[in-house]
């Protein structure tokens, strides 16, 4: 059902919000978004996700400032009023109906998509595709509201039944999903793309590794082959809707699923959401955490 969103300055029915059809975000594409997970009542990593917001707003030049307070309030106020304890949250900012204006603000809470039991328990497959990344544009270092290959990669993925396609770029490097950063182990090392590549450099991918590291999981980011993903011995997505999610499959090659180190950080990651979302360990405001003691 509908929830309650945030638009314009304003918190509204879903089914009643509006923007002007002038809206520059709604005609070009000018705009970016950051979906956040949320578990008791808290989001995770919120600071993480508005600073990547912001400099994604300056990297691609769209000519507006990310309000960062506002968005923070915003969130706050959604998670609240929709009383959600464990979901996502959809943050948009694009660009208004003037050329250099204020831009438009909106939070609302996405549609549940849950994650199949079947891929959590034995693994999801994921699919490369013939479409090769372009390290020299910038939208994929970003959550572009106008990156549609991305949204039509991901729409493959749904109709090949697959969680995620693969994209390697021109050399036939792997470099990420449609929608999520890619992990495997060889040789007893924990091995992703580099965002060197010109990835985008995932909240929850640099969780991912924030555990590996406490582990004292040796770990390696570079540029690697399809091949030498072939030979993995386990295999894992990250994002924030899957967190840490074990890889049964590439392009039909079965492979057996999750693997121990998957387990471990798994584990390890959703004990990193719960304790910074607990209420000894929620993060500071935004707003509070900027302006210092």
């Amino acid at each position: 059902m509908p929830g309650i969103a945030y638009v314009g300055g304003r918190f509204v029915d879903e089914g009643a919000a509006t923007v002007p059809l002038a809206t520059r975000g709604l005609l070009f594409g000018e705009g970016l978004f950051e979906t956040i997970p949320v578990r008791n009542g808290q989001p995770f990593r919120l600071v993480a996700h508005l600073d990547r917001m912001a400099a994604g707003a300056a990297l691609l030049d769209l000519g507006f400032l990310v309000p960062l307070d506002e968005l923070a309030i915003a969130i706050a106020g959604v998670i609240e009023q929709n009383r959600i304890d464990q979901g996502l949250v959809k943050a948009v900012v694009a660009a208004g109906p003037a050329p250099g204006g204020p831009p438009i603000v909106a939070v609302l809470v996405p549609p549940p998509r849950p994650v199949p039991a079947a891929w959590r328990a034995a693994g999801a497959p994921v699919a490369t595709s013939p479409v090769r990344h372009d390290a020299a544009r910038l939208v994929p270092r970003t959550k572009a509201t106008g990156a549609l290959d991305r949204h039509r990669l991901a729409r493959e993925a749904d109709l090949l039944g697959a969680a995620d396609v693969l994209l390697l770029d021109p050399g036939g490097h792997v470099a990420e999903g449609a929608r999520s950063s890619i992990f495997w182990v060889r040789h007893g090392r924990l091995r992703t793309p580099s965002l060197d590549l010109g990835i985008l450099p995932g909240i929850t991918r640099a969780a991912a590794l924030e555990c590996a590291r406490a582990a004292a999981i040796p770990v390696e980011e570079g540029r690697f082959d399809l091949a030498d993903l072939a030979s993995a011995t386990e295999a894992f997505l990250t994002n924030v809707r899957f967190g840490v999610l074990p890889v049964g499959a590439v392009d039909g090659v079965a492979r057996a699923a999750p693997g121990p180190v998957t387990i471990r950080l798994a584990v390890a990651y959703d004990k990193l959401v719960e304790r910074e979302t607990s209420p000894e360990g929620a993060a500071p405001h935004p707003a509070q955490e900027r302006e210092g003691p």
